[in-house]
């Protein structure tokens, strides 16, 4: 996995744990529900609404080599996560946790690959402008808007 790819998983880590409710430790379903939602929202402007379908269906094809849980999950339009709750059944919290995780960080490291780092993470950092993306790019007026 490259550099790019495991300091955007970190972040995808870090985006589920915000959006999480209380009592939602592990973050699960509801926060990757809420972190998609974000994100189509957000990237659909810049992307498309088949935009970011297309690229929520390649980062569930590159995530489920890591998360066979993954397996039964379609990404189809307008819904990120069809058939997470049952692929997750029997599974442990955390794993599917970090399954939602990687299944962003590959979306987001797809969205660098097109776009460039430089503008993918000013667009995440629009989305969440609450939320240190990295260190390479302090929170700035400009970045907030």
């Amino acid at each position: 996995m490259g550099a790019m790819l495991l300091e955007y998983g970190e972040l995808a880590h870090r985006l589920l744990e915000h959006e999480a409710g209380a009592g939602e430790q592990p973050p699960g379903l509801r926060a990757g529900e809420r972190v998609c939602g974000r994100l189509r929202e957000g990237l659909a402007k810049l992307v498309g609404s088949a935009g970011f379908d297309a690229l929520m269906r390649r980062a569930l094809h590159l995530a489920r080599a890591e998360h066979a849980l993954l397996e039964v999950v379609e990404g189809s339009d307008g819904a990120c996560f069809r058939g997470l709750a049952e692929g997750a059944a029997g599974h442990d919290p955390g794993e599917v946790n970090a399954a939602l995780a990687a299944v962003f960080g590959h979306l987001f490291s797809l969205l660098a690959s097109f776009i460039g780092d430089d503008l993918a993470r000013r667009q995440l950092q629009r989305i969440w402008p609450d939320i240190p993306l990295s260190k390479a790019i302090p929170r700035t007026e400009e970045a907030a808007q």
